[in-house]
C-alpha cells in the first residue's frame, strides 16, 4: 500500500515518481465530514479502476476544510485501506471553490492525466461492477472530441429539485448547451486543460461561494471544450431522510448563490454557438414514498419561502416564465448587479413554485402530472432566448425509473 502524506498549509510536498503506466488519475475530495470521507474516497478510487483498469496509477488528494485542530477527516482518510497514493492537504475552513482550486493545483503538480472532483455523498452503487455512473463519466471524457468536463449528477427526487426544475435548468441551458440534471455540479471529471482554464484568475474559483461547480463548467464552455453529463448516482439514504428533506425551498442563501452563478453564465450565449437542449429532464422517483405526504411538506415550506417583506411587490404566479426571461436579459446587460437580479428572481420563483404545488394538491396528484406546465414554461423561455430546442418525446417524459435506494450509511 502506498504511504500517504499529510501536507500542512505553506509546506511543500513530494511528488511520487511517475508510474511506468503513465500519468496518474488524480481524485480531489474537498471535505470536512469525517464520517463519510473514507467511503467517498474508496468508491471514487474503485470507479477509476473500473473505467481505466486496475493498474491505472491513482492519487487521491483530500483537501481537508475542517478546523485547524480537527484531524478526524484526515485520520479517516489516511487509515482506510487502499492501493492508491494518498495525500491530505490541510485547508482550514476553506470554501468549496478554494478547496477545489487547491486540489486542482496539486493535481497539475502531479501531472495528472485527468482529474476527478468527488464532493458528494456516498452511493450504494459500487456493487455493480462495470456499470458505475462515475466510471461511465470517466469513459465519456475520453470520448469527447475536445475533452473538457463531464458532470456526475447526484439523483434527487422532485421535491428536492424545485429550483432546478423551474429556474436553473432552463436558465443555464442557453450558455452551457445542456440541460443539467444536477445544477450543483459537485462531482466532475475534467481534462488537465479544463483544470488549467478553471484556475484562470478571471473565473475566481478561489473565492467561489457555496458548494457548486457551475463556474468550472462555464470556464470550459467559454474555452470551447466539450461538456457532458453521465448517468445519475443514487445516494445512500433512508426513505425517511429522503421524504423529510425539501431541498432548496428551505435554503434562501444557497438558492441565491446558485442563481447568481447561473445568471453569470448568460453571457456565454454570446461567445459560443448554441446547442439544442431539451426543456425537461427526469429526476429520481423513489419507490415506497408517500407522494401526498412530501407534497404537503413541500407546500408548507413554499408558503413560508414566498413571504415577502412589507411593502414588497407581490409577483403574480401567472406571469411565469416572464420573470425568468427578464432576469436572463438583465444579466446580459452592461455591468449587471447579479445579486439584485437574483433576489428579484428568487421572489418570483417562490411564488411560482407555491402556485404550482397548490395546483398539485388540488389535483390530488404527484407533481409529475404537472410536468407539462413546466415543459411549456421552459420551452417559452428557451424560445425567447433563441436557444434551439430538442423536443421532449413521450417516451422520455414517461421514463421515470424507480430506483431502489441502497442501505443508508
Amino acid at each position: 500500500m502506498s504511504t500517504p502524506d499529510i501536507v500542512e498549509p505553506g509546506e511543500t510536498y513530494s511528488v511520487p515518481a511517475a508510474s511506468p503506466s503513465g500519468a496518474p488519475v488524480v481524485i480531489v475530495v474537498p471535505a470536512a465530514a469525517h464520517g463519510t470521507v473514507a467511503q467517498i474516497v474508496t468508491q471514487a478510487e474503485h470507479a477509476v479502476h473500473v473505467a481505466r483498469g486496475r493498474h491505472t496509477p491513482v492519487c487521491t488528494v483530500l483537501v481537508d476544510t475542517s478546523a485547524p485542530a480537527d484531524t478526524h477527516a484526515r485520520e479517516a482518510f489516511l487509515s482506510s485501506p487502499t492501493g492508491c497514493s494518498r495525500h491530505a492537504v490541510a485547508c482550514p475552513r476553506a470554501g468549496w471553490g478554494a478547496a477545489v482550486a487547491r486540489g486542482f493545483r496539486h493535481a497539475l503538480h502531479l501531472q495528472a492525466s485527468l482529474v476527478v472532483v468527488d464532493a458528494d455523498k456516498p452511493t450504494g452503487e459500487d456493487a455493480v461492477a462495470g456499470h458505475l455512473p462515475l466510471s461511465t463519466a470517466i469513459t465519456m471524457l475520453r470520448e469527447q472530441a475536445l475533452p473538457g468536463v463531464v458532470c456526475g449528477p447526484l439523483a434527487r427526487p422532485w421535491w428536492q429539485r424545485q429550483l432546478a426544475t423551474h429556474v436553473l435548468r432552463p436558465l443555464l441551458a442557453p450558455g452551457l448547451g445542456l440541460t443539467l440534471v444536477d445544477p450543483d455540479a459537485r462531482t466532475l471529471v475534467l481534462s488537465p486543460r479544463a483544470v488549467q482554464i478553471a484556475l484562470n484568475p478571471r473565473w475566481r474559483l478561489d473565492t467561489l461561494p457555496g458548494e457548486q461547480g457551475l463556474t468550472v463548467l462555464a470556464a470550459a464552455r467559454y474555452a470551447g471544450m466539450d461538456l457532458d453529463q453521465g448517468p445519475p448516482r443514487t445516494p445512500s439514504i433512508t426513505l425517511d431522510q429522503l421524504s423529510s428533506d425539501v431541498g432548496d425551498l428551505a435554503d434562501h442563501d444557497r438558492g441565491l448563490g446558485l442563481l447568481e452563478a447561473a445568471l453569470a453564465t448568460t453571457r456565454l450565449a454570446r461567445a459560443v454557438p448554441a446547442n439544442a437542449v431539451p426543456p425537461w429532464t427526469a429526476d429520481l422517483v423513489p419507490a415506497n414514498v408517500d407522494d401526498h405526504d412530501v407534497l404537503d411538506k413541500a407546500l408548507a415550506f413554499a408558503a413560508d419561502a414566498r413571504a415577502s417583506p412589507p411593502g414588497a411587490a407581490m409577483p403574480r404566479a401567472g406571469d411565469w416564465p416572464g420573470p425568468l426571461i427578464e432576469a436572463w436579459y438583465a444579466a446580459r446587460g452592461l455591468s449587471p448587479n447579479l445579486n439584485a437580479i437574483a433576489c428579484r428572481l428568487w421572489d418570483a420563483y417562490t411564488h411560482r413554485v407555491h402556485a404550482w404545488l397548490r395546483a398539485a394538491v388540488r389535483l390530488d396528484a404527484h407533481p409529475a402530472r404537472l410536468r407539462q406546465s413546466v415543459i411549456a414554461a421552459n420551452t417559452e423561455f428557451l424560445t425567447a432566448t433563441a436557444t434551439p430546442i430538442n423536443p421532449v418525446t413521450t417516451l422520455a417524459m414517461e421514463n421515470h425509473e424507480h430506483h431502489r435506494l441502497p442501505q443508508a450509511i
